[in-house]
């Protein structure tokens, strides 16, 4: 995805709290609506950004944030999911969080690295990249 500096990708905030998806969700379905994805691929992005936000959910700590940023290149829309977990998120090929994305969307990715915030305990920063490819009209 191209970044163009003078032109900052939507994206958003909210704490890191179940009741806070909604909001992802929101900004999902209306970028993708934005960028012409049929009906049936808005629901999917949506499904997968709710199910990323829930993996992360069940690892950050309190008054942790999520942030959401929507893209889109000619051919595709991505949605970049960003947080702090206090541990590592397990992705393992075989757990079902992780089986459910790759069916949504065309390809996810897992991003984790030490935080270089200095803390009482290790705190990870985490990001999920999804992509779905935009299909052409018949």
């Amino acid at each position: 995805m191209v970044v163009d500096e003078f032109f900052p990708l939507p994206s958003l905030s909210v704490a890191a709290t179940a009741d806070q998806l909604h909001i992802l969700r929101a900004l999902v379905r209306s970028r993708g609506r934005h960028h012409d994805l049929a009906a049936d691929a808005v629901a999917d992005l949506v499904l997968a950004v709710d199910e990323a936000a829930s993996t992360l959910l069940r690892h950050t700590p309190t008054c942790s944030t999520l942030t959401c940023t929507v893209g889109a290149d000619p051919g595709s829309v991505s949605v970049i999911l960003t947080g702090t977990t206090s541990a590592m998120v397990d992705t393992s090929t075989t757990s079902f969080s992780w089986f459910v994305l790759q069916k949504l969307v065309d390809s996810v990715a897992l991003e984790q690295c030490p935080s270089a915030v200095a803390g009482p305990t290790e705190m990870w920063a985490v990001t999920v990249t999804m992509d779905m490819t935009l299909k052409a009209d018949p």
